[in-house]
Formats: C-alpha cells, structure tokens, sequence
C-alpha cells in the first residue's frame, strides 16, 4: 500500500456544515421509525389541547332568568296571613276601611291566603306577634308575608300598610307588596274585579360576571395547554440522552464529525419540530374562536 492510499484510509474531521446536514438526516430517517416520539410530541399535544378546548366550548353556565309575572300561583299552598282588623290610626268618619275589605280585595284571596286578625296599638307590638308566629303549629306552609294595617281611608284615599316579610324567599319583596297594591286599588276605585298585573324582567348578567367566567374557562385552556407543551421537551431530551447513554455521540466524534455541526443539526431539527405542534395549537384556537 503506497502512501497515497494509506492517506486516504485516516478518518478525517468533517466540516460543520457537513456534519450538521448529515445529522439532520439522520434524526429525520430515525424520526420516521420513531412512532413513541411521534405521538408525544404532536398527536398527545395536539390531542391536549382539543379536550381544553372543548372545556372552555361548552355553553355558558350564566342563564339569564325568565320574566316573572307577580301572581299568587307561585306559592303551592296557602299562604297563612296576619292582618289588624282595625287601622291603627282610624278617622272614624264612616270611610275608613277595615282589614277584612282589603282581604277580599287580595288577588284570588280565598284560594291563595288564609288569614288571621290580630290587634297591636303600635309596630312593635305587632313585629313580636309576627315574630313569635313563626313558632305557631303547624310549620308548614311557612309564613312568607304579613301587613299591618296603620291607616286606610276611602275619602282621603291615603293608604299606609306596613308590609313583614320573611326574606328566606326571594322573592317576597316583590309578590307581598304587589298584592296589596291590587287591594288598594280595588278598594280605592271600588271595582272589585280591577286588576293591576306587575311582570318583573331581571337586570342582564352582570360583566363582571361573564369576566369572571371567561377567565376560568381561559385557566382551564392554559392548563392543558401547559402540560401539552411540557412532552415537548421530553422528546428532544430524550433522543439526546439516548445518544449520550449508547455513546453513539462518542462513536461519531471518532468517526470524524463536527461537535458544533452536531449540536447544530440538534437544534435546528428541534425547533423545527417543535414548531409543528405550536403552530397546530395557535391554529386551533383561531379555529374554535377563541382569543386568549
């Protein structure tokens, strides 16, 4: 073997360039075979994500509440009154009215109410036999409403009820006083079949409160897209370490490869598939409307 021949046979440094394509090549023709890589870094990504974005899909969980017509028939049972017979401040000039009138003059009072009249010269007297009710056997319907009557004149049509509610319901603030107003009425135009019907419609949600919402379903997208994005990285590792524990990095140093060539191609291959996977999720987003 003459000199030129034996000079041919050394094993000799490759180029930078050279090395880092054919290290790409490599990683890319092991790439293709390398099924469990392929799944964690973009199939279970991608995978992730879709399931946080069908969370943060679903419909709202704010429902905005129907309009309530303020009638009695939203109380199964009787509802159990107490009333004063007697105003507490009577003009005695023949028009006062009496607590059994605006009874009757209660929308469906036969059927909605039953009432019990009790006597108090003043408020407090009144507020503590209302109270101690509450303790009256049976418990059940439950007292939701009371009036006390202070002053009721036909003539001078001046009426000044004192409505006792038990907030426990909310919507006792509303119903009670909206049946007296229908007593009033009748009583004060003497037409006992006049009707002054009251449909509340509730305020729209609040924004606050769809912020709130939007911010939670915005949590729920980020976490999964977090850990979606952590195998990432487990890939990339895992083809180094794998190199590094089989001393194939080793092996090619020897075999005349370019260190920075090699961690060069690394790098490039790298990024590049990891792009794959970040690109589909910003796709997806766009896809499902969602702006975060």
């Amino acid at each position: 073997m003459d000199d030129n021949d034996a000079e041919g046979n050394l094993i000799r440094g490759s180029s930078c360039v050279r090395s880092c394509t054919a290290s790409t090549a490599k990683r890319l023709v092991i790439y293709k075979r390398d099924w469990c890589g392929l799944l964690c870094q973009i199939v279970i990504p991608i995978t992730l994500v879709l399931f946080g974005l069908w969370i943060t899909s679903g419909p709202s969980k704010l429902t905005q509440s129907p309009p309530r017509h303020l009638s009695t028939g939203w109380y199964p049972s009787k509802q159990r009154l107490l009333m004063n017979m007697n105003p507490v401040n009577m003009t005695n000039d023949g028009f006062d009215v009496m607590g059994s009138e605006l009874y009757a003059a209660l929308p469906n009072s036969t059927e909605a109410f039953d009432v019990r009249y009790i006597e108090s010269a003043n408020y407090t007297d009144f507020y503590n036999q209302v109270f101690e009710a509450r303790n009256d056997e049976p418990l059940y319907p439950y007292r939701y409403g009371s009036y006390q009557i202070f002053q009721a004149n036909k003539k001078s049509n001046l009426y000044q009820i004192v409505n006792y509610l038990n907030v426990t319901s909310q919507d006792v603030t509303a119903m009670f006083p909206q049946y007296m107003y229908q007593a009033i009425l009748r009583v004060a135009t003497d037409d006992p079949t006049f009707n002054f019907d009251v449909t509340s419609t509730p305020y729209p949600i609040y924004q606050a409160f769809k912020d709130i919402e939007e911010a939670a379903s915005a949590y729920d997208f980020v976490f999964m897209t977090a850990i979606a994005l952590a195998l990432i990285p487990c890939v990339m590792v895992q083809f180094i370490l794998q190199e590094r524990e089989l001393n194939l990095k080793h092996q090619q140093l020897l075999s005349g490869m370019s260190l920075a060539g090699y961690w060069a191609s690394n790098i490039i291959f790298d990024v590049f598939m990891a792009y794959i996977p970040i690109g589909l999720i910003i796709m997806l987003t766009f896809v499902f409307n969602k702006h975060y």
